[in-house]
């Protein structure tokens, strides 16, 4: 039986999990799904568990080469006219594939869906529900461009997307996704479900745990690239002064919640001469020139708390 969906699911020493996200798959309400396992350099046995599992796996092998290689190798091996996206720490909830090709079915003119999606420690506690805003759906650029409102495994998209974006930029380690969707916006309506289908295992190691200035780096290089390219750097020319402030400013208001003040402060005078206008960078500013624990006293004071020394 040919696929209809092929599951491109990268992975890199995640055996623990990996069963329990390939079990999500094959738990699917349509029967027509291929499950592509491409192995990042995994180090844990992840073959040998594949070997074993009891349903019929495409399992791609790699020496490490990040989460953009290991998706091109999924994608040139999908053979469904759908493809979706699964990291290995996340799960499909049964009705997800069905109802992303249902909305897709509705919306012809739609090059890929996305949607809803719940966030859970480590313990399954849900810690957060991300459902998509109304606005971000149809022609999501350029909004798309100051917020990766896109998460890779809720995404579902036609393999004509794939036939003419190619596939992701495996120079970069960090938002490689992001960019990914910035060049299927340019040329593609974007569809939604606001069902909460897809469980995302927030992980203890992710880039999001790097240093503020090297996330600032590694967004910049995908900016810097996006800005480049020669089909989507036209369509978002006019808004690059604005994208670059916007992104300084998101990592000013992160670093402000650490307490780095200094980090903030640097990030604000970025975003300033980018976009002077803007009134909310003067507010962080000012927030930024209070000692961190003043900051704090403050904000426990506005939700209530009492403060300690």
């Amino acid at each position: 039986m040919k696929a209809l969906v092929s599951v491109v699911m990268p992975t890199f020493n995640r055996k623990h999990v990996l069963r329990r996200a390939l079990d999500s798959v094959f738990a699917q309400t349509i029967p027509e799904v291929e499950a592509i396992v491409v192995d990042d350099g995994s180090s844990d046995g992840t073959e040998a568990m594949i070997a074993e599992y009891p349903r019929p796996i495409v399992y791609v092998g790699q020496q490490n080469a990040g989460p953009a290689a290991a998706r091109n190798r999924g994608l040139k091996r999908a053979g469904g006219a759908f493809i979706a996206f699964l990291d290995s720490d996340d799960v499909f909830y049964p009705r997800h594939l069905e109802a992303s090709l249902a909305a897709l079915e509705r919306s012809p003119e739609a090059g890929l869906v996305y949607g809803a999606n719940e966030v859970v420690d480590a313990e399954g506690r849900v810690v957060k529900v991300q459902v998509p805003r109304p606005e971000d759906r149809g022609r999501v650029l350029p909004g798309l461009l100051f917020t990766n409102f896109v998460m890779p495994s809720t995404v579902v998209m036609r393999r004509e997307c794939y036939e003419a974006v190619g596939g992701m930029n495996e120079t970069l380690r960090f938002a490689e996704d992001w960019l990914y969707w910035l060049k299927m916006a340019e040329r593609f309506p974007f569809e939604q479900v606001g069902e909460v289908l897809v469980r995302f295992q927030r992980s203890t190691v992710s880039a999001s745990r790097l240093p503020i200035e090297s996330l600032v780096a590694m967004n910049r290089e995908m900016f810097d690239l996006a800005f480049a390219d020669p089909v989507l750097g036209p369509a978002i020319a006019p808004h690059r002064r604005a994208a670059y402030a916007a992104m300084h400013r998101a990592y000013a208001e992160t670093a402000l919640e650490l307490l780095h003040m200094g980090t903030a402060r640097k990030l604000l005078a970025q975003s300033l001469r980018l976009s002077p206008w803007d009134p909310r960078l003067y507010s962080l500013l000012a927030k930024s020139l209070l000692p961190g624990w003043a900051l704090k006293r403050a904000r426990e004071a506005k939700r209530g708390k009492p403060t300690e020394l």
